[in-house]
């Protein structure tokens, strides 16, 4: 059971960082696709997307505010599920 709630923690933490940069990658219009603009956005949400809880307020690169959540619930399931297969398997 304890197991259980720190791989859950562990899955939303996850999912809030890499939901940020997912979509501070994917979603900045004023970079014109420059990678490395894309890149540096997307590490400015990684940031943002945890401190405000997956709300973040600041319009950096042209995305908007936006409610994160639609990206941070299904990557911190995929990331519950491969953990709980891979300790299940050890």
């Amino acid at each position: 059971m304890e197991k259980n709630i720190k791989l859950a923690l562990f899955s939303l933490i996850s999912g809030m960082l890499i939901g940020g940069f997912i979509f501070g990658f994917t979603h900045c219009s004023d970079v014109n696709c420059s990678i490395p603009g894309r890149i540096i956005i997307g590490i400015v949400y990684l940031i943002l997307t945890p401190l405000f809880a997956g709300f973040p307020p600041i319009n950096e690169g042209g995305t908007g505010s936006f409610n994160l959540w639609f990206y941070i619930i299904p990557i911190g399931i995929i990331t519950f599920i491969y953990l709980k297969r891979k300790y299940n398997k050890s």
